[in-house]
């Protein structure tokens, strides 16, 4: 979710952190993988929410697009374009959904949204990047 590095190491360190601390709450209602991204979705919200009370929006925009899988798009130029006019909502799922391969009840799970809206959304999201950016948009281009 981000291109800085260091951030990232950060977030992930605070994320390992976090899940060590609250091992015992875990009580198997999902899988483990599903309860772990929950907190990293948390982490970085809230990692967010922090920047955003020192910057503004556009500026942390510039600094949150990063290296997404784009060895099967003409370029990670373009990669970087869509992703940097989507939402952080939306780039989690984006993400989520089609590099990460998470079911939509993972999501749904992660997220507290519902599997049909999800759906909408995604469908949505990606007719958007093919209209906007006339590029096509398929599950194995992200794959």
């Amino acid at each position: 979710m981000t291109a800085d590095q260091t951030k990232a190491r950060e977030l992930l360190q605070e994320t390992f952190v976090k899940i060590h601390g609250a091992i015992h709450k875990f009580k198997g209602n999902s899988a483990f993988s599903t309860w772990v991204y929950k907190i990293a979705r948390n982490v970085v919200l809230a990692d967010v929410r922090r920047i955003r009370l020192f910057r503004t929006h556009e500026s942390y925009q510039e600094n949150i697009v990063g290296p997404y899988r784009a060895d099967s798009f003409n370029s990670k130029d373009l990669v970087d374009k869509i992703m940097a006019t989507l939402s952080l909502d939306d780039r989690f799922l984006l993400i989520a959904r089609e590099i990460d391969g998470l079911s939509f009840e993972e999501i749904a799970d992660i997220t507290g949204v519902s599997e049909g809206a999800l759906r909408t959304k995604l469908h949505r999201l990606k007719e958007n990047i093919k209209k906007n950016f006339n590029t096509p948009f398929e599950r194995e281009a992200c794959a």
